[in-house]
C-alpha cells in the first residue's frame, strides 16, 4: 500500500533563509492538491457500508470521530478512476482498496480540515472496488463531498496520472527518513515524478517536483533544466543573458570560500545558480524569487552531489525605502542597489553551507540562523568593504520597522523559531544575530564554533528555545539575558 505521510517533513540544511519544514509543506501542497449536490440521507455517524458511488452524482454526509464510510465502484480491468473527497471541516484519509480487499493507495493531504482528498487507480482487474471514507481524529467532527471525477477507459494521461501519484507518495516516505538509501530511493522516485509531469504538462506539479530533486541532487536537477554553464571547481548555472552576472558571483565567493576553508578545514562540493524569474519558478516552488538561498551538504541524496547557493538574476519585484536611500546615495539606480544588498546574502548563505559542513546541523532556526550569521562575522572581520560596498552591508542588516518607530507583532525568539520567516521583522532579527555574534567574535573566535558543534550534535532533536538557550549559555554566558532583551520593545 502506498501513503501519503501526513507529519511536515522537517530536514536540516535544506533551505536556510526559510524553515525547512515548510518547504516540504508547501510543495506537498502543490502536489497532492493540485493534480487535479445530491445528499445522501442516512445516519451521520458510525459505519456505512457499500453505498454505490456513481459518476456526475455527488455524495454530500456529516462524519464524526474516526469513523468510516465505505464506498462501491465497479470497474473493468484498465478502466480509470479518479475521486475527490471534499473536506469540509473534517480531516479525512481516504483508502482505495482492490475487489480482493488489498488496499492500493491511501491518501492524506498536509491541509488539514479543509481542501481536497484527490486520488487515482487503474484497474487490474474486474470486480467492485472499495473507497473508504474515515475521519482522522477522534474528536473531529464536520462534513465532506464525495465524488467521482473521472470513470472511464484508461488513457495515456491517465496512466500518468497514476504514475505521478504513486511515484510522489513512495518519494515523499523516504524523503522524510535520513538514510542514505532512503535518500537514493527518494530521489529515483522524485526523477519518476517528474517525467510524468513533463508528459502531462503540469507546469506546477513540475516546480514542486523540482525543489525536491534540488535538495537531493542540485547540480543535476540544474543539468535537467538545460540552462547554459561555466564549468570549474565551482561550477555556475545562469539564465540567457546574465553570464557575466552569474561569473561575477562566482568571483565574489572566491574570497570567503579560502577563508572558511583555511579555518574550519572543511571543503564542500559547491554549484552556484543566478536564475531569472522563469528559469526560477520552473526549478523551485519555494522561496519566492528575490530571495537567495543555500542548500546544505549533509542530507543530498549522495557524497559526491554538490551543495547549491542560488541568487536571482535581477532584484525582487519590491525595493525598500532605505534601499532606495542607499542606491541614491551611491548615484545607481534602485534596481542595482537592490541587486547589491540580495548580493550581501551570498554570504550569509554560503555560511550556512560551511556551518553544515563544519558539523553543525541543528533543526533549531535560532541556531541555523544564528551561526550563519557568526561565520559571515568572522569572514567581514577579516576584509575592508569599499564604500558602497559598506553602505549596502549596512543597509541589509536595517533593523527594519523598528528603525521606523512601527512596533512589530514579534520581538522574541519563540516567534523567531516558530514563524522564521513569517515574522513581520526579519531583518531586525538576523541584524541582532549579527550583533550578538560580534561580540562573540571578538571574544572567543572560531573556538565558539567548537562549542556548538558539541553542544548540538548531529542528530539532536529540535529544542524549545529555553532549552537551546540553556545550551549556548553554558558555552557563552550572557545568551538568557540577551534573548530577554529582545522580547522586550523600545523604550520599555
Amino acid at each position: 500500500m502506498i501513503r501519503a505521510i501526513r507529519q511536515g517533513i522537517e530536514r536540516p540544511a535544506i533551505v536556510s533563509c526559510f524553515q525547512r519544514s515548510r518547504i516540504a509543506n508547501l510543495s506537498r501542497r502543490v502536489l497532492l492538491i493540485s493534480i487535479g449536490f445530491l445528499v445522501v440521507p442516512g445516519d451521520a455517524s458510525g459505519a456505512i457500508q457499500n453505498t454505490r458511488l456513481q459518476p456526475s452524482v455527488p455524495v454530500t454526509r456529516d462524519i464524526s470521530g474516526s469513523d468510516t464510510h465505505e464506498y462501491r465502484v465497479p470497474l473493468r480491468a484498465g478502466q480509470a478512476l479518479h475521486v475527490v473527497a471534499q473536506q469540509l471541516g473534517v480531516d479525512l484519509v481516504v483508502t482505495v482498496s482492490a475487489p480482493d480487499g488489498a488496499p492500493i493507495v491511501e491518501m492524506d493531504s498536509p491541509n488539514g480540515a479543509n481542501g481536497p482528498e484527490s486520488v487515482w487507480i487503474m484497474a487490474a482487474a474486474d470486480g467492485e472496488y472499495a473507497i473508504r471514507v474515515r475521519g482522522l481524529n477522534a474528536a473531529g467532527r464536520g462534513r465532506y463531498e464525495l465524488r467521482v471525477e473521472t470513470l472511464r477507459d484508461g488513457t495515456a494521461e491517465d496512466r500518468s496520472r497514476v504514475e505521478l501519484q504513486d511515484a510522489l507518495l513512495v518519494a515523499q516516505v523516504l524523503f522524510a527518513r535520513s538514510d542514505a538509501d532512503a535518500r537514493l530511493g527518494a530521489l529515483d522516485n522524485f526523477k519518476r515524478a517528474a517525467a510524468a509531469a513533463r508528459r502531462l504538462k503540469d507546469n506546477a506539479a513540475l516546480s514542486a517536483i523540482n525543489t525536491y530533486l534540488l535538495n537531493l541532487d542540485p547540480e543535476g536537477a540544474l543539468q535537467s533544466s538545460g540552462l547554459p554553464s561555466a564549468p570549474g571547481d565551482t561550477p555556475v548555472y545562469y539564465s540567457r543573458g546574465f553570464e557575466q552576472r552569474a561569473l561575477d558571483v562566482r568571483g565574489r565567493l572566491t574570497a570567503p570560500m579560502k577563508f572558511f576553508e583555511s579555518k574550519l578545514q572543511v571543503r564542500p562540493l559547491l554549484v552556484v545558480a543566478v536564475l531569472a524569474r522563469d528559469d526560477w519558478t520552473q526549478l523551485t516552488a519555494f522561496p519566492p524569487y528575490g530571495y537567495p538561498f543555500s542548500i546544505n551538504p549533509s542530507l543530498l541524496a549522495k557524497p559526491s552531489a554538490r551543495a547549491l547557493l542560488c541568487l536571482p538574476a535581477t532584484a525582487g519585484p519590491d525595493v525598500p525605502a532605505e534601499v532606495a536611500r542607499a542606491s541614491q546615495a551611491a548615484g545607481i539606480p534602485a534596481e542595482h542597489g537592490m541587486r547589491l544588498t540580495d548580493d550581501f546574502f551570498l554570504y550569509h548563505e554560503l555560511s550556512h553551507i560551511y556551518a553544515d559542513a563544519y558539523g553543525i546541523t541543528s533543526w533549531n532556526n535560532v541556531v541555523r540562523e544564528f551561526m550563519a550569521a557568526f561565520l559571515e562575522v568572522a569572514y567581514h572581520a577579516q576584509v575592508s568593504f569599499d564604500t558602497r560596498d559598506r553602505l549596502f552591508y549596512e543597509t541589509w542588516l536595517t533593523p527594519g520597522n523598528w528603525a521606523s518607530g512601527q512596533q512589530p507583532k514579534n520581538t522574541s525568539l519563540d516567534d523567531f523559531e516558530r514563524l522564521l520567516v513569517g515574522v513581520d521583522n526579519y531583518g531586525w532579527y538576523q541584524a541582532q544575530f549579527e550583533k550578538r555574534a560580534e561580540i562573540l567574535y571578538k571574544a572567543q573566535g572560531l573556538a565558539f564554533l567548537e562549542g556548538v558543534k558539541a553542544a548540538f550534535p548531529h542528530g539532536t532533536p529540535r529544542l524549545t528555545v529555553p532549552e537551546t538557550l540553556a545550551r549556548l549559555e553554558k558555552i557563552s554566558p550572557g545568551f538568557i539575558e540577551w534573548a530577554e532583551r529582545l522580547s522586550r520593545p523600545p523604550n520599555r
